[in-house]
């Protein structure tokens, strides 16, 4: 993918579900980057869940 800047991107994907109980949560995050940092996909998508509270309850039960 070539950004605005005309340069090359790298896109990857992060699919994944979340199990506590009987709730069941499937997620998929995409990243576009110029360079993507494989040691940053979990704490990134474990911040992204926090932020948007759908999550909340799920992890913290």
């Amino acid at each position: 993918m070539i950004g605005e800047d005309g340069k090359n991107s790298e896109i990857g994907w992060f699919v994944r579900w979340v199990e506590k109980d009987d709730k069941f949560f499937p997620f998929a995050y995409n990243i576009c980057e110029d360079k993507i940092n494989l040691a940053q996909r979990i704490p990134r998508v474990k911040e992204l869940l926090f932020q948007s509270h759908v999550m909340t309850e799920v992890l913290h039960d």
